[in-house]
């Protein structure tokens, strides 16, 4: 989770509580990976419609990485290849001049997949198809 408890239920703190799928980080850096395997990414905020995930968890990661001293970047992993646009991205920070806007949006890498990844890392793995086969794949490397 990223936000404080100190933050639930504040009135400025419109969406509360996100935490990020995996958060990757070296001395300089912090890469945060938003991760879909069988569910979307969520077009929108309870507090804002127009308000994209990755837009969130890009500006979230801003706040983390200037408290660390850190760079950053946001990367989505999921099935398919997905299209975030600058367009949809802005849409998310009305609060923002256009500058910050393409500042954030610089900090998104953009989309790649698990069989990218996998294809990379581990060619010989195959994807466990449901959690039984997640969970024996894990235990095997215990």
């Amino acid at each position: 989770m990223l936000w404080s408890d100190g933050w639930r239920r504040k009135g400025w703190a419109f969406e509360g509580w996100t935490s990020v799928d995996c958060w990757l980080e070296t001395r300089r850096a912090l890469v945060f990976v938003e991760g879909k395997r069988s569910e979307p990414v969520a077009s929108a905020t309870d507090w804002f419609p127009a308000r994209n995930q990755l837009a969130r968890n890009v500006e979230v990661a801003t706040e983390v990485a200037m408290r660390r001293g850190k760079d950053f970047v946001v990367v989505l992993c999921s099935e398919e290849l997905l299209t975030v646009t600058r367009t949809g991205f802005h849409a998310s920070f009305p609060h923002l001049t256009i500058g910050e806007r393409d500042d954030l949006f610089s900090h998104y890498l953009g989309c790649i997949t698990w069989r990218q990844v996998r294809d990379v890392l581990c060619p010989e793995v195959e994807f466990p198809a449901n959690v039984g086969e997640a969970v024996e794949f894990c235990a095997n490397f215990r």
